[in-house]
C-alpha cells in the first residue's frame, strides 16, 4: 500500500496490485526511473524530472530496450556505463553518435550550434 501526500493535499491510498496492473510493463522501469531521475541517493538530471523519464520510457521503443539493460543482474559495468551515457544524451535530445561532452556544450551554449 502506498499513501503519498503532503500538507497541502489530501492523502490518497494506492494499492500495489492495482498500481502494478495499471502500469503494465512499465513496472520493470520504476526502479530505474527512480534512481536515474533522482532519488534520496542520486542527483537528478538537470531540468528533468521523474515524469519526463516515465514518459520517455513509455513512448520511445528504443529507450525501452536500452533501459532494460539496467534490469539484467549480471550486466557488466561497462555496458551499464555505456547505456547510462546513451540515456543522458537521449534525454537532452542528442543523437546516438553524440557524446556527453558535445551534448553538454550544446545544452550550455545553444546559440552557438
Amino acid at each position: 500500500m502506498i499513501a503519498p501526500g503532503n500538507i497541502n493535499t489530501d492523502r490518497m491510498v494506492y494499492y500495489n496490485r492495482e498500481l502494478f496492473e495499471g502500469l503494465g510493463n512499465m513496472t520493470e522501469a520504476l526502479l530505474f526511473i527512480h534512481a536515474f531521475m533522482g532519488c534520496d541517493k542520486t542527483s537528478a538530471l538537470y531540468r528533468k524530472g521523474k515524469i519526463s523519464g516515465f514518459k520517455k520510457k513509455q513512448n520511445d521503443h528504443e529507450m525501452q530496450k536500452v533501459v532494460d539493460i539496467f534490469n539484467i543482474s549480471n550486466a557488466s559495468q561497462d555496458s551499464v556505463a555505456a547505456t547510462g551515457k546513451q540515456i543522458i544524451v537521449h534525454f537532452y535530445g542528442g543523437k546516438r553518435s553524440d557524446g556527453l561532452d558535445k551534448n553538454q556544450i550544446q545544452e550550455i551554449y545553444p546559440d552557438r550550434w
